[in-house]
């Protein structure tokens, strides 16, 4: 699953979890993240409070990057703090880029089939 600390959008980290068990989850995002408190809430990009980890959604990454298979998240950790949309804000722009590139780069390619 990929977190991120709240409000971030940069240097994302990975955690392996058991989808059953929420507490094990936020020790592992405390520890990954270097938080100084103890994570508390998950909130996915629309600010939407998990409070299970079957709530989580699933990024198809084969839209960004070719080959890449689905994963869970991104999720915003919080060590208790209200949600902060910057985080998702920097995340959308950055796969907004790499979709405008994936795009020229098909372009680019279909003219050269055309041609």
């Amino acid at each position: 699953m990929m977190i991120y600390k709240n409000g971030c959008s940069t240097e994302p980290s990975e955690v392996v979890v058991d989808m059953e068990d929420m507490d094990w989850f936020f020790i592992h995002c405390t520890s990954k993240l270097s938080l100084t408190r103890h994570a508390k809430i998950a909130y996915d990009w629309t600010g939407k409070q998990i409070t299970h980890l079957s709530e989580t959604p699933i990024l198809d990454d084969s839209t960004v990057q070719h080959g890449k298979t689905p994963f869970f998240g991104p999720l915003w950790i919080s060590t208790g703090e209200g949600f902060s949309p910057s985080g998702t804000q920097g995340f959308l722009l950055m796969i907004k880029n790499a979709l405008k590139e994936k795009i020229k780069i098909l372009k680019s390619q279909k003219k050269q089939v055309l041609l």
